[in-house]
């Protein structure tokens, strides 16, 4: 399930810089836009014609202060760290946009664990498996986006591609996921567990995104786009056993705030690459003025590029702290092994398709045998 459920989480990045690269060099900027409309009534159709009603019971009371708090406390403070590369981090309005942004949401943490029926259960962080899977989701997130966005950003501004050619040339990434995962969900994760599937994963990504740095204007855009393939191929290892192992603890009524909460980290955390890279090479300076002309200046976005590095080595740190034999019930090899005398399950069933081949065998054969069932 989960290598499907990435396939989303994988396209949706490099598909979008390809249609925004189609619209804007071909057509007008405004369609990057205005293609949410026939692609948001589509996925509303297929909701509705595809989607089952599943009542999960009761849902209890509207958390009314956490979705206010939350909704304040995260615009405020994305508006803070988005605005604050170009505006200015002296600027008052910036200021006081992360500062209460920070109150909200230190305030947010407090009400939700005292709620009975919180928007975000915080409370499902106390669950080792869970808290340290969304943190590394957290900075594999805010390492990714970040990337790919500061890729399209050093494709046009840095070397003078198109739109269109930044786009197709970031889409690599999306194959070495999908590639990726068939072996990371089918072969590796069933027989070596999450934590050094994570941590392979996430050191092949901090050095793929760290190896950006030798991109220049006489390099070879392939160079560029292998790159990008390797950094998905990395990521493979991220999505996959994240997903499955942070839930591997959590009990089925609690699947769906957990599901919230994961997500919640997840988004965060892309945005927060964005921002944070954004400011690296806002700080750093994307231009320079030798001869008193304006050009491109790659060092801003070297030194964006190692921090994300940075933070994916950081993510890979952090996964040491899994344990694999907390996702026990997600990997093959850890399955219970029978008593002394007892058949395993394994035994019975194949005991049970012996059993069945020979009643089959008879009747075929002899025309006797009993049912079977």
């Amino acid at each position: 399930a989960s290598s499907i459920l990435v396939v989303p989480t994988a396209l949706a990045p490099a598909v979008g810089p390809v249609l925004g690269g189609v619209f804007v060099t071909n057509l007008s900027w405004r369609w990057v836009f205005f293609v949410n409309v026939p692609i948001g009534l589509a996925a509303l159709v297929f909701g509705a014609v595809f989607l089952a009603e599943q009542k999960l019971g009761p849902s209890g009371t509207f958390d009314v202060w956490g979705f206010v708090l939350a909704g304040a406390g995260l615009g405020l403070v994305m508006y803070g760290l988005s605005e604050g590369p170009i505006t200015g981090w002296t600027h008052r309005p910036i200021q006081a946009a992360c500062v209460a942004g920070v109150a909200l949401l230190a305030a947010l943490v407090v009400v939700e664990l005292r709620h009975r029926d919180p928007l975000l259960d915080l409370r499902l962080l106390a669950d080792r498996l869970f808290a340290v899977s969304n943190g590394v989701m957290f900075l594999a997130s805010v390492a990714f986006i970040g990337t790919i966005y500061l890729v399209s950003l050093f494709y046009q501004d840095g070397l003078g591609l198109s739109a269109l050619q930044s786009g197709l040339s970031t889409f690599p990434e999306a194959i070495g996921v999908l590639v990726g995962v068939q072996f990371t969900a089918k072969r590796f994760y069933p027989v070596s567990g999450p934590r050094r599937i994570m941590f392979g994963g996430l050191v092949l990504t901090a050095a793929a995104i760290a190896s950006l740095v030798a991109i220049g204007p006489s390099t070879s855009l392939w160079w560029a786009r292998l790159i990008l393939f390797c950094i998905g191929l990395g990521m493979s290892g991220v999505f996959i056993p994240t997903q499955t192992a942070a839930f591997a603890t959590i009990a089925q009524e609690k699947m769906g705030d957990a599901s919230t909460l994961f997500n919640t980290g997840r988004q965060l955390g892309g945005a927060v690459g964005v921002a944070v890279l954004t400011s690296v090479v806002v700080a750093v300076g994307p231009f320079s003025h030798p001869s008193g002309q304006l050009a491109p200046d790659l060092t801003a976005y070297r030194v964006a590029f190692l921090t994300a590095a940075a933070v994916a080595l950081l993510a890979a740190g952090l996964s040491l702290r899994i344990h694999d034999e907390d996702a026990a019930s997600t990997i093959t090899r850890w399955r219970a092994k029978p008593k002394a005398g007892e058949p395993s399950a394994d035994h019975e069933r194949v005991g049970s398709a012996q059993t069945v081949s020979k009643v089959q065998w008879m009747r075929r054969w002899f025309g006797v045998g009993p049912p079977v069932g």
